[in-house]
């Protein structure tokens, strides 16, 4: 499934209040972007889903499952390191490869948790996002200043991730998800901040070109922010099948 991170390759703009009709036409594509590979997650999954035979296939199959899991670990380090040297069109077909392969491996939390708690954690997770996303680009607080402590929070949640799994711990996978709910909250208000200031660097506002591969690269940022928020969410609903 996916998990984090990457960090801003532009210099964004610090110290400073950025009009919201400066950022306002490069954050509406950023969020049209990550709609657009939220929708396909969402039509890749539900085909996989719905489709036993496919399913089956895929889980008795270990190579296709983990060769999706590593592609999607390729492909958010291409985007992510690499978005300079990408044209447009790569970058975006790249992000919605790794959308659809994001589908296929996340339809399978369909065979663990009821539809209903799927349903209340994308809910959830939708409220959530949106309330910090607001807040990043409406604050005049410099969340820079948070940046080491959710990069720090991001490693230590994947670290007690692989650790469970050894040690098998409802209680201590609780505390996890409580966790990561909190830094990821933390990420979407920080992205969105950062993605603001970006709209008006120079490397961004002066080149077209630019402007079109870093609105996927923002929307890939949010796009896991997103997911990673719904996937934790999930995990303390804990209802399962």
């Amino acid at each position: 499934m996916s998990f984090r991170y990457t960090s801003l390759s532009t210099n964004p703009v610090r110290g400073d209040s950025v009009p919201y009709a400066d950022a306002h036409a490069f954050i509406k594509w950023v969020f049209a972007w990550m709609g657009l590979g939220l929708l396909v997650t969402t039509i890749v999954g539900y085909f996989v889903s719905t489709n036993e035979g496919l399913q089956l296939q895929i889980a008795r199959n270990p190579v296709l499952l983990f060769g999706a899991l590593i592609a999607e670990i390729v492909l958010v380090m291409v985007l992510s390191w690499a978005m300079g040297r990408l044209s447009p069109t790569l970058a975006a077909a790249l992000f919605l490869i790794y959308a659809a392969l994001n589908g296929v491996t996340l339809s399978f939390i369909t065979l663990v948790y009821a539809e209903s708690t799927i349903v209340t954690a994308l809910i959830t997770a939708t409220i959530l996002f949106a309330t910090l996303a607001v807040f990043g680009f409406t604050t005049s607080i410099d969340l820079s200043q948070f940046r080491g402590l959710l990069i720090v929070g991001v490693i230590g949640v994947g670290v007690a991730l692989l650790v469970n799994i050894f040690l098998r711990s409802d209680t201590f996978g609780f505390l996890i998800s409580i966790v990561g709910v909190i830094v990821f909250l933390g990420l979407t208000a920080w992205d969105t901040q950062a993605i603001k200031h970006m709209a008006v660097s120079p490397e961004v506002r002066d080149n077209p070109a630019n402007a079109s591969k870093y609105a996927i690269y923002g929307a890939l940022k949010l796009y896991l922010d997103f997911i990673n928020l719904f996937l934790f969410i999930l995990r303390i609903l804990g209802r399962r099948r």
